[in-house]
């Protein structure tokens, strides 16, 4: 047997068994936790220490109901999948700008089974700046209502970034004194390109429902399937593409009793395809400006006091 091998093979054997000693792959709060093991038997406090303490592509639980905020905003800078489905449905009162921040290129990040509530002053639920893919699954996002107040901002600044939201209601974001909100905006900047995917959605009850943009060599693209836009102040869905391409495809979803616009394609590559919906008791049901393009299927039900006809009607088959 070669001697010389055999202590480099024992060290190489003991560097794979031994793992760090922050190496969690599933984390826990709780609350009644505290501390920082963030273990199932000692689980934390809030959602940024168990963040802080779980792997790269790790899951975060909670046990139990509470408000898991913290001191802060919840700063996301890895892959990660947080789930408060585990008992009540978690809490998060942003206690900052945003109740979470993710900023990372490259993250999946995964949120479900949250409230994600502004206590009626923090200005976003999520903000989105880099990563690779954000889901938000079985969340509410309620009463952001400071200073541009959002339910999403979906705002990548470079890079291709996919968005997927899914079972949730984002409703009362709305800062009254200066006429800003939305539930969602998808608005990137720079060289960044957005595929987004919305299921059983609902966006009632804020300043704005819908906003999606994009600007000179950008291409955003918005699916809107099965899903409620209602009772907004203004604009139901708002798709703004002067420069660049912003496409949003809306299926077997209702439009409803929005202030302004049901849908509204602004700027010469802002395109809409709606069928099989409904779109009806808004001020205006379709509209479009600065060439925006609605295309119409001959299965959607348009009844509003201002009917504007669509620019295109396109047949079933």
């Amino acid at each position: 047997m070669n001697t010389t091998v055999l202590p480099a093979a024992l060290g190489i054997l003991l560097v794979c068994l031994v793992a760090p000693a922050d190496a969690i792959p599933r984390t826990f709060v709780s609350g009644t936790g505290g501390g920082v093991t963030c273990t199932r038997a000692a689980p934390c406090a809030d959602l940024q220490t168990a963040h802080d303490a779980t792997d790269s592509g790790g899951e975060l639980t909670c046990l139990d109901g509470g408000n898991f905020a913290g001191a802060s905003i919840v700063t996301i800078n890895k892959s990660i999948t947080i789930d408060c489905g585990g008992g009540s449905v978690g809490t998060v009162f942003a206690s900052g700008a945003q109740g979470f921040l993710i900023n990372t290129a490259g993250v999946i990040v995964r949120l479900r089974n949250l409230t994600i509530h502004g206590g009626g002053g923090s200005s976003t639920g999520i903000r989105f700046t880099a990563g690779a893919s954000l889901f938000v699954e079985k969340c509410l996002i309620t009463n952001f209502t400071d200073t541009n107040a959002r339910g999403i901002s979906f705002a990548p600044t470079s890079g291709a970034s996919t968005l997927f939201v899914s079972d949730t209601t984002i409703t009362n974001n709305n800062e009254p004194s200066t006429g800003l909100g939305i539930a969602v905006e998808i608005v990137p900047s720079g060289t960044a390109s957005v595929r987004a995917a919305f299921d059983r959605v609902r966006a009632e009850n804020n300043r704005q429902g819908i906003l999606v943009s994009a600007a000179s060599g950008q291409t955003t693209q918005l699916q809107l399937h099965d899903s409620f836009v209602a009772n907004n102040l203004t604009n139901g869905l708002n798709v703004l593409g002067s420069a660049g391409n912003a496409i949003v495809v809306v299926d077997r979803t209702s439009i409803m009793y929005n202030g302004s616009n049901g849908v509204i394609a602004n700027g010469a590559n802002a395109r809409i395809f709606v069928g099989s919906s409904s779109i009806m008791g808004n001020n205006a049901g379709m509209a479009t400006s600065a060439g925006g393009a609605i295309f119409s299927f001959q299965n959607n039900q348009v009844i509003n006091a201002i009917d504007t006809a669509p620019t295109f009607v396109l047949p079933l088959n």
